[in-house]
C-alpha cells in the first residue's frame, strides 16, 4: 500500500521558494499540500467560504503566505496565515474521517507558471521509482520546479527533490499514469511534486468517459456546484481549467442535484485511507480514456476484426499496407479511430473514437478491420495493436485459469493483463454490467485441437487477446495448406523466398504471426495474426500459385545450471499433453505432463539417472526429447541439446541407430485357392522401404495376387514395439483410423484395383527404435464392403469433420448374397527401423557458464501436414563438413549392408516357399539382446 497519508512532513532546509509578493519579480503561484496545518494560528478566520474564496482572499492579501482550509459536514473554515512550513512547524492530521478535508495552499514566486488555482501539489516522502528522465545536481528547489515547469524536450509531469542532496530528478510520468510505481522513498528528505500545468482541458466531448464507479462521497471537492446535471457536472470536469480534474460527486445535497470535481482519483483516495464512506445520496464518478492527457508512449490501438466505424473521416489512404496505415493514425493527433480496408488497401482516418453510443454504428464486413486509440499506461508495447477485442464472446474451457483483478474499466482490464507478474497474461476478460475483470494464462490459440474456444458470453463481456506478449519461436511444428493464401493479411513484406517469409513471420515484431503465405511471382509474404479456425468467413482462399503455412505448437528452452542439476524449462504456445525425458534414460529422467504451457525437467549431473555426458570437467551436456504422445514419437516431437559450462570446439553429439538382420514375413500363407496376401511399406516414390526416417510419409499396402475372384478389407491394425510391450490401434475393429495424424483411412489403390493403401507418417514408441505393424486382412468374395461413416476431424476448424469411406468391416445383413461373404481372416505383420534426426551439442553462443538449449540441425522439408522449422541463425548447431561427410558414408554404407541382406534374405525366402516357418531377428544399438518375432 502506498503511504501518502502516513508520514510526518518535516522540512529540513530552506522554503519553496515563498516570499512576499512585493518582492516576486515572477509570477505568484499557490504549492498545494492536503491534510497538513502549521501550528501557527491564523491572523485572520472567515466561515462559509468556498475553497477557491478563500484561495483568492489570499491571492488579494499581500500579508497572507499560505492559507489553511477546512471543510467539514456542516461549516468551512479559511485560515489566513503569514507563515510557511519554512519557517513554521508542520501539524499531520493523523486522524482524518471521511467528513472532513484539510488543504494547505502556500504562496511561491515562479517563472512560467500557468493559471491555475495550484500549480504544484507536494507530497512529502514519496517517489515514482524508476522514470528520471532529467537529473540535476546542486540547484535548490524553486530551481529545480521552474526547470520542470520550463522543460521542453518532453513533458513534465512530476518532479523530485532532495533536499540534502541538493538533487532535482524530472519526470514526464506522475503518481497518476504510473501509481504502481509511486511508493515510499528510503530518504525522508525527498520531496514529490505534481505538476498541474502539464495537464491542459480536453476541448473534444469524445476524448473522455464518464464512469459511475460506486454510492460513496469524500470531502475532498475542490469546485461544488447545485442546481446541474449528471452530463453537465461531468462536462465541466472535462473542461475544467483551474485544476487536472479526474473525478467528480453527483448527487443530492440539502434537497439540491449536487456536483464536487476533485483532482484526485481512486489511486489518490486509496492512498489516504478512510477517505470514501458509503452514501445513499452521493455517487462517486471518474474521467477515464482522456487521451488528451495520455502520454504519447502510453497511447496503444485496440483491434476489432470484420467490422468497420460508420462514421465520415477526415482522411482516405489508399496502397497502404495495415502497418503503414497504423502508423500515420498514431502520429497523427487528429486520429482517434481507424477503418482499414484490407482488400482494397484502403484506410479511413477518423477523427472520433467508439463511446456507448457510438457502438450501434459498427458495421460488420469481413474485409475490414476497425482499430481505436486507447490509453495504457506503464506498457512498452510497440506492436501495431496491444490487444484484439472481441465483442459478446468469453473464454471457455474446464482447465483453464482465470484470475479477478481489480479494474473498472476496459482499458484498465487491459493494463492489468500487461503488468501480471504471476503469470504471462495472454488474453482478459472485462464483464461491463459487474465492472470485472478476469485475466488468463491463456487465449484461443492455447489449444488448437481441444479445449480452450471462444463463446457467446452470458453477461455483455468482451474478450481483449493481448497481442504484446512474446510467444516462443525457438522450434515450431508447421501446417501446409496446399494452395491457399491470405486475402487478408495484416503486413505484407517483401521476401525472396518461402524460407525468407518464414524466417521474417517469426521474427515478426508488429504483431504475434501465425500463418504467412507466400507468393513466388510477386515474392511477396503475406503475414496474419490469424489461423484458419479465428478469422471471419473469406480471410483465406484457394490459389494455383500459393501455400498458406500454419504456424502449430512452438517452444522456447531454458537451462538454469545448478551445483548438481540442470534445470531445463519448456515455454510452449499450445498446451501440452505428453513428457520430456532425457533421450538415453526415458524411464528414470522424466517428466509427464498434462494440459501445461510451461514446464521443468530437472537433469542430474551425476550418477546413471539422466546419463548426462560429463565431456571434461565440468562441462556437461544431454539431449532431451519432448514427446507430445506417452507411448510414441512422432515427427512434430522435438529433440534438444542442452548443456552447462560445456564448449566441444567443432566436436557433434550424434545418435545412430544400426539395425541388423531386418527380415519380416511378406505375406501369411493361405488355404488354396485364397490369394496370397502381402503387407508392403513404401516411400513416396514407390520403393519398398525396411528402414525409414521419423516423420517420414509413408504407403502402407495390402496386396492381393488374385483380383477377379476375391475382394479383402483391413481392420485391427496396431503398431506395437520391437518388444511387444507397447501397441497403439491405428484402424479400429469396424476400420475407421483412430489416430489421424499418425494414419489416414483406408482406400483402393486405383478405381480398377482391389488391393488396399493407407498413409502412415513414421512413429516410433519411447526407448525403442522399431516399429511393428500387424493387422487382420480379411478376404471376401467380389467385394469388401467398405465402412462408412468414419468421422474424422479436417483440421479447419475444432469441430469440423468429414465422413469417409474405408476399407473396413461392414456388419453384414442377413438377406446378404454370398457376395462380400468372408472367407478367410489373416493376420499381417511388418517391421520396420525406425532412425531418428541427428542430434547435436555444440559450443554455447553465450558466456561459457551460460547454459544453452541447441536444437537439431535439420532440413525444410514441406509435407502434406507438416513442416520442420529450421530454427533462425544462431539458435543452431551446424555440422562440421568433414565429421559430416563421414558419417553420411558410413551410414550410406550400413543402409546398403542392410539392402544387401534383405535381397539375399528375400531370395531364400522364395526358395523355401510360404509353406515354412520364418523367425526373424531384430536387433539395435541400444538394446542387449535381440527381439524375436515368430509369424506363422
Amino acid at each position: 500500500m502506498l503511504y501518502y497519508l502516513s508520514l510526518v512532513l518535516v522540512w529540513c532546509m530552506g522554503g519553496v521558494g515563498s516570499i512576499d509578493s512585493e518582492l516576486c519579480p515572477s509570477t505568484e503561484a499557490f504549492l498545494l499540500a492536503m491534510n497538513v496545518q502549521l501550528e501557527s494560528t491564523s491572523y485572520v478566520q472567515y466561515h462559509g467560504q468556498s475553497l477557491t474564496e478563500c484561495v483568492g482572499k489570499c491571492s488579494q492579501d499581500p500579508r497572507c503566505r499560505s492559507v489553511t482550509f477546512v471543510k467539514n459536514v456542516s461549516d468551512t473554515h479559511c485560515n489566513l496565515l503569514d507563515v510557511t512550513m519554512a519557517t513554521d512547524h508542520v501539524i499531520r492530521e493523523e486522524h482524518l474521517s471521511p467528513e472532513v478535508g484539510v488543504y494547505y495552499f502556500e504562496k511561491m514566486c515562479l517563472r512560467a507558471v500557468c493559471e491555475r488555482l495550484f500549480v504544484i501539489e507536494l507530497i512529502q516522502g514519496m517517489e515514482l521509482i524508476g522514470y528520471d528522465d532529467k537529473r540535476f545536481l546542486n540547484i535548490s528547489r524553486e530551481q529545480c520546479i521552474e526547470e520542470c515547469l520550463e522543460e521542453t524536450e518532453f513533458v513534465c509531469r512530476s518532479l523530485e527533490y532532495d533536499d540534502v542532496a541538493a538533487e532535482c530528478r524530472l519526470s514526464r510520468y506522475d503518481r497518476f499514469n504510473r501509481h504502481e510505481n509511486f511508493r515510499k522513498s528510503n530518504k525522508s528528505s525527498v520531496s514529490y511534486f505534481d505538476n498541474t500545468c502539464a495537464y491542459k482541458p480536453a476541448t473534444n466531448s469524445n476524448a473522455a468517459e464518464i464512469m459511475l464507479l460506486g454510492n460513496v462521497e469524500h470531502p475532498h471537492s475542490l469546485l461544488e456546484y447545485y442546481g446541474l446535471t449528471v452530463s453537465e457536472c461531468g462536462n465541466l470536469c472535462l473542461r475544467n481549467d483551474l485544476f487536472p480534474c479526474r473525478s467528480f460527486l453527483f448527487g443530492r445535497k440539502s434537497g439540491r442535484p449536487y456536483c464536487g470535481l476533485t483532482h484526485q482519483n481512486r489511486a489518490g483516495f486509496l492512498q489516504n485511507p478512510g477517505s470514501f464512506k458509503p452514501s445513499q445520496a452521493i455517487n462517486y464518478y471518474e474521467l477515464a480514456r482522456n487521451l488528451a492527457a495520455c502520454e504519447k508512449d502510453d497511447v496503444h490501438l485496440e483491434m476489432i476484426t470484420g467490422v468497420y466505424l460508420e462514421i465520415d473521416p477526415y482522411k482516405k489512404t489508399t496502397d497502404l499496407t495495415p502497418h503503414q496505415c497504423l502508423k500515420m493514425c498514431r502520429n497523427d493527433i487528429r486520429c482517434h479511430s481507424v477503418n482499414i480496408n484490407y482488400r482494397t488497401r484502403t484506410c479511413h482516418f477518423n477523427a472520433d473514437g467508439l463511446n456507448r453510443e457510438s457502438e450501434k454504428n459498427l458495421k460488420e464486413n469481413k474485409h475490414f478491420y476497425f482499430f481505436e486509440k486507447i490509453c495504457l499506461p506503464g506498457n512498452g508495447c510497440r506492436r501495431d495493436w496491444a490487444f484484439e477485442r472481441v465483442r459478446g464472446k468469453e473464454l471457455v474451457d474446464t482447465d483453464q485459469q482465470k484470475v479477478t483483478v481489480e479494474a473498472n474499466t476496459r482499458e484498465e482490464c487491459e493494463v492489468a493483463c500487461l503488468q501480471s507478474r504471476s503469470f504471462a497474461c495472454r488474453s482478459a476478460e472485462f464483464n461491463h454490467q459487474l465492472s470485472e475483470c478476469r485475466i488468463s494464462p491463456h487465449n484461443r490459440f492455447s489449444s488448437p485441437e481441444e479445449g480452450v474456444s471462444l463463446s457467446s458470453a452470458r453477461f455483455v463481456v468482451d474478450y481483449l487477446e493481448n497481442n504484446c506478449i512474446k510467444e516462443p519461436r525457438g522450434f515450431c511444428n508447421l501446417k501446409v495448406h496446399r494452395q491457399q493464401m491470405a486475402l487478408v493479411a495484416d503486413n505484407i513484406k517483401f521476401a525472396m523466398s518461402i524460407d525468407e517469409c518464414q524466417q521474417q513471420c517469426f521474427h515478426n515484431e508488429e504483431f504475434v504471426c501465425r500463418t504467412f503465405s507466400y507468393d513466388p511471382l510477386a515474392h511477396a509474404c503475406a503475414m496474419s495474426h490469424h489461423t484458419l479456425q479465428t478469422p471471419p468467413d473469406g480471410t483465406f482462399a484457394r490459389s494455383s500459385t500459393n501455400d498458406l503455412v500454419e504456424i502449430s505448437t512452438c517452444f522456447d528452452v531454458f537451462v538454469n545450471c545448478e551445483p548438481n542439476m540442470m534445470k531445463v524449462k519448456v515455454v510452449t504456445n499450445s498446451f501440452f499433453n505428453g513428457k520430456i525425458y532425457a533421450k538415453e534414460k526415458p524411464k528414470s529422467c522424466v517428466l509427464d505432463v498434462s494440459q501445461s504451457l510451461v514446464f521443468t525437467l530437472p537433469i542430474l549431473l551425476a550418477g546413471s539417472d539422466c546419463g548426462t555426458v560429463n565431456e571434461e570437467e565440468g562441462k556437461f551436456s544431454n539431449v532431451l526429447v519432448i514427446q507430445s504422445n506417452d507411448y510414441v514419437v512422432t515427427s512434430q516431437d522435438k529433440a534438444v541439446g542442452v548443456q552447462c559450462s560445456y564448449d566441444v570446439g567443432n566436436k557433434t553429439g550424434e545418435t545412430q541407430i544400426n539395425v541388423t538382420n531386418i527380415e519380416s514375413t511378406d505375406f501369411s500363407r493361405g488355404r488354396p485357392p485364397l490369394p496370397k496376401l502381402l503387407l508392403r511399406i513404401l516411400d513416396m516414390q514407390g520403393e519398398e522401404r525396411n528402414s525409414v526416417t521419423l516423420g517420414e510419409l509413408l504407403r502402407v499396402q495390402v496386396k492381393m495376387s488374385e483380383e477377379d475372384t476375391y475382394g479383402i478389407f483391413l481392420r485391427n491394425l496396431v503398431a506395437k514395439d520391437g518388444s511387444g510391450t507397447n501397441n497403439i490401434t491405428l484402424i479400429d475393429k469396424t476400420g475407421c483410423p483412430v489416430e489421424v495424424k499418425m494414419m489416414r483411412e483406408v482406400r483402393k489403390l486405383d478405381k480398377n484395383s482391389k488391393s488396399l493403401e493407407s498413409y502412415l507418417e513414421a512413429f516410433t514408441f519411447t526407448g525403442s527404435s522399431v516399429l511393428e505393424l500387424e493387422a487382420d486382412v480379411e478376404t471376401c468374395l467380389e467385394n469388401c464392403q467398405p465402412v462408412s461413416l468414419c468421422n474424422i476431424p479436417t483440421g479447419r476448424s475444432e469441430d469440423d469433420l468429414e465422413t469417409v469411406y474405408s476399407f473396413g468391416r461392414k456388419k453384414r445383413d442377413v438377406r446378404e448374397s454370398n457376395n462380400g461373404k468372408v472367407l478367410s481372416t489373416m493376420k499381417l505383420a511388418k517391421s520396420l527401423a525406425v532412425k531418428a534426426p541427428d542430434f547435436g551439442v555444440g559450443q554455447p553462443y553465450y558466456e561459457a557458464n551460460y547454459a544453452t538449449p541447441v536444437t537439431a540441425p535439420t532440413r525444410t522439408v514441406f509435407k502434406e501436414k507438416e513442416i520442420d522449422m529450421v530454427p533462425p541463425e544462431g539458435d543452431i548447431v551446424c555440422f562440421e563438413p568433414t565429421i559430416t561427410a563421414v558419417f553420411g558414408s558410413l551410414t550410406l554404407f550400413v543402409e546398403l549392408s542392410i539392402l544387401a541382406s534383405c535381397v539375399a534374405i528375400s531370395r531364400r525366402w522364395k526358395r523355401e516357399g510360404p509353406a515354412s516357418k520364418h523367425i526373424f531377428s531384430i536387433n539395435y544399438e541400444n538394446s542387449t539382446d535381440g527381439s524375436d518375432i515368430t509369424i506363422s
